[in-house]
């Protein structure tokens, strides 16, 4: 099965190669300057450095985002085992 995926794969390659697809070429559009265009989201790493606790991308939001997760979790599994404990403490008939 899968020598024979490869073999069409390699076929179907081999025939694209032989059909004169065209080559890319590289220096077909002509240099223009380069204009910085304005985003309304601002782009990565253009913006500045967290200074103070409360800044957006400090430790401390990274922490509270880090309690948001993991606190569904936790009650979840607290959920969990109260619920084998109690089912393992009815007696059964």
């Amino acid at each position: 099965m899968i020598r024979s995926a490869a073999r069409l794969v390699g076929a179907l390659t081999l025939l694209w190669i032989l059909s004169g697809a065209p080559a890319v070429a590289a220096d077909t559009a002509p240099e223009q300057p380069q204009v910085s265009v304005p985003h309304i989201i601002p782009q990565p790493n253009s913006g500045v450095a967290p200074k103070h606790a409360g800044d957006r991308g400090s430790g401390t939001q990274f922490l509270v985002l880090a309690g948001i997760a993991l606190a569904p979790c936790v009650i979840l599994l607290l959920v969990r085992h109260e619920s084998k404990q109690k089912k393992a403490a009815t007696p059964t008939a």
